[in-house]
């Protein structure tokens, strides 16, 4: 299990410290308690009571399991052999000195304040695909609070077992469909190949699994939407695995935009460029370069404008791999620039490439009406070399994606592990895949058409407002119409304090979240009417209200 308080003295009782192992999400399968009794002299009993509890079912006891949410265990027993007895026939105690008559011990286990690291439920994993990502995120895992893979899967098998043993993982197969129909697995990753992706999250919609799937949902829009449409039948938890949103540098600029810092965004920058370009048989199939590579710039691009797009300009080139030159579509490109189009006017501007010498290129930078927010490459150290033939960093930036975004990884886990676990709404849905998806596939057309394509285009429509187009992805989802849960989603995703507000600065993001455009005369008296208090502040009542008045004064 995983330690969860230390010693603590409660009324003079008791003195202990304890491990927890769950696996059910609200099910304590495994508790050990140390406790040692405080006599009334102050002395230690001499004796020390170990319980190992080896399952648990509720059996009515519903405090026990619900208290785990509010990050609290309270178990009162008069004796040992009551609390095995009580609680669990199958329990079994080792070392134990049981107290004398009448000695009443009120124990109460609880995660000491500030131990906001520590989740208090473990979400039993399943991981599809032990390939490069696939052990990236097992490696995340294993250090990830509330989360304990049970069983990995790849259809070369020696490469699930060695996965496996790497992580101390206890089971591994070559068959998918035994991870997803695992009666102890409750949350899928999909790290496969983007192309199995789809029919992947489709059985763990049918097996009532919340599903965490590397990007892309699917690379064809039909798969995308069936497989989040299976999801949203059941409702059930998808999050797509776009981690830069996580990065702690890309998060710092985002803050900075939400706080006003830089005033109102003008132009985002954007650089990507790998050290090394992956083998001509990953490419293939990939779905190329925009959807492979460049689809996190797109994510990223639409996470700082808090704006929509409307349409993008894209050209591809084949600089550094020729041995993909005889693929199809975007597949050949190795490099390419992409200019993105949003719905305030604003503009973005990209460029990837599959290869960089000197290391991880991952630049952003966004110019603002006050200011400018921008972020630098990371080193393995701070350190500087000043000589005759060098002047500057004395190492290259990281030069593998996990060394760069191993914070961002963590992050994203535990993002994904507290919404389940506290039943929050994703930060990134299947919706944000979906519009990030429609943006590649754009921007690929562009590419080969040498021309500009509005995203409405991809959807079938010719319109070039934004709100059109997201509307209409909305509907491919069968969301056509607005509902109170997508207004709390946007809220719940806002409230990065998890205070119970977002900021002033945040409403104007949060109405394009939901698919709706103000002026920055309607946003200024909209706000001035919400924000009675005048604090820069609304509650989630009010950012309803707000978006319900903006409906009316529209309609």
């Amino acid at each position: 299990g995983r330690k969860v308080f230390e010693s603590e003295s409660i009324n003079g009782k008791l003195v202990g410290g304890g491990y927890r192992s769950m696996s059910k999400i609200g099910a304590i399968v495994g508790i050990a308690v140390v406790c040692c009794c405080v006599k009334p002299s102050g002395g230690f009993q001499a004796s020390t009571t170990v319980l190992k509890i080896r399952r648990f079912q509720d059996n009515g006891i519903s405090s026990l399991s619900k208290s785990c949410f509010d990050r609290r265990i309270i178990v009162k027993l008069k004796s040992t052999e009551d609390f095995v007895e009580r609680y669990d026939p199958c329990a079994s105690v080792y070392g134990c000195s049981p107290p004398g008559p009448g000695d009443e011990r009120n124990t109460q286990l609880a995660l000491p304040p500030g131990h906001d690291d520590e989740i208090p439920v473990v979400v039993g994993v399943g991981l599809v695909g032990c390939g490069r990502i696939g052990k990236v995120h097992l490696e995340t895992l294993s250090r990830a609070s509330g989360a304990r893979v049970v069983i990995v899967s790849n259809p070369d098998v020696k490469k699930a077992e060695d996965a496996a043993k790497m992580f101390n993982v206890a089971e591994w197969t070559s068959n998918e469909d035994e991870v997803i129909e695992h009666p102890d697995v409750e949350a899928v990753w999909i790290c496969s190949p983007s192309a199995y992706h789809a029919s992947q999250i489709i059985k763990c919609a049918k097996n009532n699994k919340h599903v965490f799937c590397e990007k892309p949902v699917a690379t064809n829009l039909n798969e995308t939407i069936s497989a989040i449409r299976a999801m949203e039948r059941k409702n059930l938890k998808l999050m797509i695995a776009l981690q830069r949103r996580f990065d702690p540098s890309f998060q710092r600029v985002k803050t900075g935009i939400l706080r006003g810092e830089i005033g109102e965004p003008i132009l985002v920058k954007l650089c990507s460029r790998d050290p090394a370009p992956p083998p001509a048989r990953y490419v293939k199939g990939s779905g190329g370069i925009f959807k492979d590579q460049a689809i996190h710039d797109l994510d990223m691009s639409r996470f700082f404008m808090a704006s929509e797009p409307t349409e993008i300009l894209a050209s591809g080139m084949t600089c550094v791999s020729d041995d993909i030159l005889h693929l199809d579509g975007p597949e050949k490109y190795d490099t390419a620039t992409i200019i993105v189009r949003f719905a305030n006017g604003r503009e973005a501007i990209i460029d990837v490439c599959r290869q960089a010498p000197y290391g991880y290129d991952q630049r952003a930078e966004v110019l603002g009406t006050k200011g400018m927010l921008c972020t630098d490459n990371m080193h393995p150290t701070t350190a500087s070399l000043y000589t005759r033939e060098r002047y500057g960093s004395a190492d290259h930036p990281y030069d593998f994606f996990m060394s760069r975004y191993r914070e961002a990884y963590a992050a994203e886990t535990r993002a994904f592990v507290e919404c389940l676990v506290y039943d929050r709404p994703t930060p990134i849905s299947g919706q944000d895949g979906l519009v990030a998806l429609i943006m590649a596939i754009a921007a690929g057309k562009s590419a080969e058409e040498r021309r500009w394509v509005s995203f409405a285009e991809i959807l079938g429509g010719d319109e070039s407002d934004a709100g059109p187009w997201i509307k209409g992805a909305r509907a491919l989802l069968g969301k056509e119409l607005m509902e109170r849960s997508d207004i709390v989603a946007v809220f719940q995703i806002l409230d990065v304090e998890r205070d119970g507000y977002i900021s002033t600065f945040n409403i104007k993001e949060a109405l394009n979240r939901l698919g709706e455009y103000p002026s920055n005369a309607e946003l200024t008296r909209l706000v001035r009417i919400a924000d009675v208090d005048n604090d820069g502040r609304l509650s989630a009542q009010d950012f309803e209200d707000l978006f319900c008045a903006f409906l009316r004064v529209r309609q």
